[in-house]
């Protein structure tokens, strides 16, 4: 490409690097024809678009400032530094004010390199499909001629089952040729061993038959028991009677349980025995409970009583200063609570007042039940 700008400038005049004509004649000329030099048509145009040959013109020489103006140009317009200064270097040299001339950038080579080894690789997928052809028709043929051993092998088997068939049919001609006599003997001894079958099947049925018999019977006492049964209540009677239906039932043989009938009603029935006993063992424990509690607040009880009389004696010996009369009053007052302490911890009187202490009315009712079932609270007389 250098050469042929040289070639222009000689022609035209150093002017011609300021104008597109230089383009079009490179292109004429065939400069940007080959694969290395055609990126450099689009550098060339941007150069004198932008005015930078009009400014290298003004330089008047390769020398720094030039290749600064170089750079200055890749950097702004985003090109590949190296191609830009290849491409300045050219008209440089063009102008005469280089005497080497400008080397391709790697860039390009490299360019080059990889369009080299696209062909090669296209070369070495062109020939390995003329393989892969190869190996198919290759494959084809094998295939076909395997084709063929099989429909060979295909007809020989069928001549050999023909054979057999053949073999099959003269067995039964010769078989179908017995005399009368041997077939009337074959159908007596058939006949006989029929006979004797149906006999002993007769026997079985009646065999299994009685033991169904014995089956049900033994099975009819638990199906009694269970019947017994009645309501189901949280009693010994009561479970007694379910134990011994479940003692009976396990006695009895896998054949005989299935003449059971009502075994779900047992199991129905054990069911329901153990949920009222649930139901009694909490409710025997809550009644533990609200008692622990009611004699939990009775000793409270006492010890409130205790604690104002130990106040009151306090103060009577504190106060031991007055007269006589409030004497007796202390040692009355004393007495008294003495007195009436103790009636409250023996008497139904304090069971009510520990109670109107503040109890939930599940306890309350709880234990109105159990005093009026002791007959220590009176009931009350309707008027």
């Amino acid at each position: 490409m250098h050469t042929i700008i040289k070639k222009i400038i000689k022609k035209q005049g150093q002017d011609v690097i300021t104008s597109k004509i230089l383009v079009n004649c490179i292109d004429d000329e065939g400069g940007f024809s080959d694969i290395e030099k055609r990126p450099y048509k689009k550098i060339l145009k941007l150069i004198i678009e932008e005015g930078y040959s009009r400014k290298l013109l003004d330089i008047g020489a390769w020398n720094a400032e030039a290749e600064m103006l170089a750079r200055t140009c890749a950097q702004r317009s985003l090109i590949q530094e190296e191609g830009v200064l290849y491409v300045f270097a050219c008209l440089a040299y063009g102008l005469g004010w280089l005497l080497k001339a400008p080397k391709v950038p790697a860039e390009v080579k490299k360019i080059k390199q990889q369009e080299a080894q696209k062909k090669a690789k296209e070369a070495e997928a062109i020939q390995k499909r003329n393989e892969e052809v190869i190996r198919k028709n290759a494959e084809e043929a094998a295939r076909r001629k395997a084709e063929a051993a099989e429909r060979r092998a295909q007809e020989a088997e069928r001549q050999a089952a023909e054979a057999e068939r053949k073999a099959k049919e003269a067995e039964i001609a010769r078989k179908k040729s017995e005399t009368d006599a041997q077939i009337k003997l074959a159908e007596e001894v058939r006949k006989k061993a029929e006979a004797e079958a149906r006999i002993k099947a007769a026997e079985v049925a009646r065999i299994k038959s009685e033991k169904d018999e014995a089956d049900r019977k033994a099975a009819q006492k638990v199906i009694g028991k269970i019947s017994n049964l009645g309501i189901i209540e949280y009693t010994a009677e009561c479970r007694a009677l379910i134990d011994s239906a479940y003692k009976e039932y396990s006695t009895l043989t896998v054949e005989q349980k299935t003449f059971v009938t009502n075994y779900e009603v047992l199991t129905a029935a054990k069911k329901e025995y153990n949920k009222l006993k649930k139901a009694a063992e909490e409710a025997q424990k809550k009644a533990e409970e609200i008692k622990k509690k009611i004699e939990k607040r009775k000793k409270e009880s006492i010890h409130r009583w205790v604690f104002w009389s130990i106040y009151l004696i306090t103060a009577a010996i504190t106060f031991n200063r007055i007269n006589e009369w409030w004497e007796w009053v202390i040692s009355i007052i004393v007495f008294l609570v003495f007195a009436i302490g103790r009636y409250f911890y023996h008497s139904t009187f304090d069971d009510y007042f520990v109670l109107l202490k503040g109890p939930d009315e599940e306890e309350l009712d709880a234990f109105i039940k159990e005093n009026k079932s002791q007959e220590r609270i009176p009931e009350k007389k309707s008027h």
